[in-house]
């Protein structure tokens, strides 16, 4: 991903679709016969009274996700026309439209092909999410829709600085997003990925935990621009994004290389790992993962950062591909609001006090991935 090269960009503006901060039940397909399964859940119609009704019709669940987000974050950047259509767009969403997808090939395969349904497969198509953004607001920039699993909308906040740093757009509307499919959360629960117990997530605490957690849904999105580009004032500047492998995956893993992978993207950043005042970890109440993020937390102070504070997000959220789009979110009205928002749990309450200028999101993931974005004021 051209992780050595150190792109800047403002943040103009953020708009967050989230879900209900409790898990409620969602019933699985008949067919399954599965009992519910416990989510964290936007509610009621995402996108009802935002977006035209013609156009609700159409859309898939998570394609009204982050139109909302964007119409929310477009809103506030408040943005001229001309402007407007030169802007790109680059949003990440590991699951992509998976509701539509399923919807157009069980209509296939039960009508024999006779009555396909164009909407159903027009959304189904994976840059379908990021080019309803660009028609909503006439965006003529570049416009990719990123789908890398678990570090999708780190990419497309990677993608969207290369953009603006490049020259080849003004401003980017960048987010990540995902929205909860019961056939895909079927499958999931096949596997053992999701807990039965409708109890919200407690990461990194001393509650009971399983090796297992809570799937969730959720945009973010966030109007990009180049330093120095944005006449008006900014809530925060992302200065580096790192998302990749982890070379030889959660097999190989080791706390203190995820320290020094910390440490260099905070570098790569200008900025000193000492100074880093917030973590905000992408833990999900996993029992295997929330042990290895204690020991990577356990390594980032014995090399040399020691008073940043801890939190986290998933709690409210729940686990997705593109969640970490929800954390970086967090970390950007922490900046705003010169203190750690309501929203995060703080897991390390011994830390320094100190006012939120520069944080690091910091996900790690069981499919071998692992991301590090780090924003300042």
């Amino acid at each position: 991903m051209g992780e050595e090269l150190t792109y800047f960009a403002d943040v103009v503006s953020c708009s967050v679709v989230s879900p209900e901060p409790v898990p409620v039940l969602l019933d699985m397909p008949g067919e399954t016969g599965l009992p519910p399964l416990p989510v964290y859940r936007v509610p009621g119609k995402p996108g009802a009274g935002i977006i035209a009704p013609g156009r609700m019709r159409r859309l898939g669940r998570t394609q009204k996700l982050i139109l909302a987000a964007a119409i929310g974050a477009m809103t506030s950047a408040d943005l001229d026309e001309a402007t407007r259509q030169q802007m790109a767009v680059a949003v990440g969403s590991g699951a992509g439209e998976s509701n539509d997808t399923v919807d157009f090939l069980r209509n296939m395969i039960t009508e024999q092909e006779a009555a396909p349904k164009p909407a159903k497969f027009i959304n189904s198509v994976p840059s379908s999410i990021s080019t309803q953004v660009s028609i909503e607001f006439g965006m003529r920039g570049e416009s990719v829709t990123h789908s890398h699993h678990s570090i999708s909308s780190e990419l497309a906040l990677w993608h969207a600085l290369a953009q603006l740093n490049s020259g080849r757009a003004p401003y980017v509307l960048a987010g990540g997003v995902d929205g909860l499919g019961a056939d895909m959360l079927a499958v999931g629960r096949r596997n053992g990925w999701w807990r039965d117990e409708p109890a919200a997530l407690d990461p990194l605490s001393d509650a009971p935990c399983t090796n297992d957690s809570i799937p969730g849904e959720g945009a973010a999105a966030f109007v990009l621009a180049a330093p120095g580009r944005h006449t008006g004032s900014r809530l925060a500047r992302v200065r580096h994004v790192s998302a990749r492998p982890i070379v030889g995956g959660m097999r190989a893993f080791d706390p203190t290389t995820e320290a020094k992978f910390i440490a260099a993207a905070v570098s790569r950043s200008e900025r000193a790992f000492a100074d880093v005042d917030l973590f905000v970890l992408g833990a999900n109440a996993n029992k295997r993962l929330d042990r290895c993020y204690g020991q990577v937390i356990a390594a980032v102070r014995r090399i040399g950062c020691e008073a940043g504070r801890v939190s986290v997000f998933k709690h409210r959220c729940g686990e997705f591909c593109a969640s970490g789009a929800l954390g970086v979110a967090e970390a950007i009205e922490s900046i705003r609001a010169g203190q750690i928002t309501s929203s995060l749990q703080e897991v390390d309450r011994q830390s320094s006090n100190r006012r939120p200028e520069t944080i690091v999101c910091y996900n790690l993931h069981e499919s071998g991935y692992h991301s590090a974005v780090v924003l300042t004021s």
